[in-house]
């Protein structure tokens, strides 16, 4: 398939996972810098499942294609993201080492919560057209 076929999907792509980055980390911040919680990463579990959904639901809710394959596309293109952003920053500011980061549950629970979350909302926005 041709990238340059619909540039409103790559621009609709990038516009959430900014838009997912920054309504998960902007809460972190604050929490972090203002409240002085170490770690919120179990405060924004739940959310950030939200705001995934709310992702997943922006990007596929008027896709020509499979709308499936378009979350799948999503959650592949935003776990990478968090990978890598984990891998930088977070996981040195936590003071755990990488090991002890990756296997608390928070973290892996909050990749496999949002790659289903998003997944769920392409298949309600499927089931719906």
């Amino acid at each position: 398939m041709d990238r340059r076929a619909d540039p409103r999907r790559w621009a609709r792509l990038l516009f959430c996972l900014a838009f997912y980055m920054v309504l998960t980390g902007l809460p972190g911040a604050i929490l972090t810098h203002l409240g002085g919680v170490p770690r919120p990463e179990k405060a924004l579990f739940l959310p950030s499942l939200a705001v995934a959904f709310l992702a997943g639901w922006f990007y596929t809710f008027d896709r020509p294609g499979g709308r499936l394959a378009e979350a799948g596309n999503l959650a592949g293109a935003l776990t990478a993201l968090r990978l890598w952003a984990d891998l930088a920053w977070l996981q040195p500011a936590s003071g755990l080492s990488a090991g002890e980061f990756f296997l608390a549950w928070w973290t892996w629970g909050s990749y496999l919560g949002n790659v289903a979350v998003i997944m769920l909302a392409g298949l309600w926005m499927e089931r719906r057209r």
